[in-house]
Parts: C-alpha cells; structure tokens; sequence
C-alpha cells in the first residue's frame, strides 16, 4: 500500500548514519579503534543544516482518520488467542492507556487566608452549637410498686 504523502524526509544526522554504516560494510573504518561514526552535537560557529523534519500536515490528518481502525486491530489482537499471551497483554495496554483518562501532571494551588487557626475552631464551635439539637438527660428515680 503506498500513502498518497510522503511520511518523513531523512535529516542530516539520518544521512550521516547512513554514510557511516557504509563505510564500516566497506572495511574503510580505521583500524586504531577509533569510530567514523561519532557525530558530534555542538557545532560552534556552523550553521545549523539538520534536524528532524516534522511529519507532515497531511500525513497527521490522516492517521488521524484511521484512529478506529488502529483501535479495532489492537482489540482483535487482544482477544485474539492465536497470539502470544505476550503481545495480547500489549494490545491489552495501549487500549488501555488511550481510553483511560490521565491524571494531570502539575495543577496550581493558591491559598490566601487571613485568619487564624483558633478564630477558625470558634466558628466552628458556634455553628455546632447552633445547629445542634440537644438532649437533657435528668436522672429520675422509679419507684417499685411491687
């Protein structure tokens, strides 16, 4: 099947992975130990020339279309009995982690009083006081009429 986009374009890094797996199947890596393959991260005073591209508009509109379709295949797996119990478990958690909402990671709490502790256990006090029904219980005495 081929998609009507392209899904991704190599960068530099990609190209230069490349290049060097070529030259370590064509013996021409260097004898004293040493690795062609080092890509350095700082290039001071050099213009920036790579990166990872970002996937096309195109191509997250579409993927986003087939969302039911990813989400059926990965419960038929799940359920599937003919798969290893390894990779049923798998389907089992993807399915999983894309239904269950997420907590949220960091949320912001402000508190601003301006009273004290002990002016908060008056009024709690009062309020019980006021709303409270109470029961006077008196000793009585019964006189046996026997």
């Amino acid at each position: 099947m081929t998609l009507p986009f392209p899904i991704r374009r190599r960068s530099v890094a990609d190209h230069a992975a490349v290049r060097c797996l070529r030259k370590k199947e064509l013996g021409e890596a260097p004898q004293n130990g040493k690795s062609i393959c080092a890509i350095s991260g700082s290039r001071s005073g050099k213009e920036k020339t790579g990166g990872r591209i970002a996937t096309p508009k195109e191509t997250k509109e579409w993927i986003s279309g087939k969302s039911l379709d990813v989400a059926e295949f990965m419960y038929g797996v799940m359920n599937d009995e003919s798969q290893p119990v390894k990779e049923r478990i798998k389907a089992a958690a993807w399915l999983g982690e894309m239904s269950m909402a997420k907590a949220p990671t960091q949320q912001e709490i402000n508190v601003n009083h301006s009273h004290t502790i002990a002016n908060m256990l008056a009024s709690v006090n009062m309020d019980r006081l006021e709303n409270s029904k109470t029961i006077d219980l008196v000793a009585v005495e019964i006189e046996d009429n026997v």
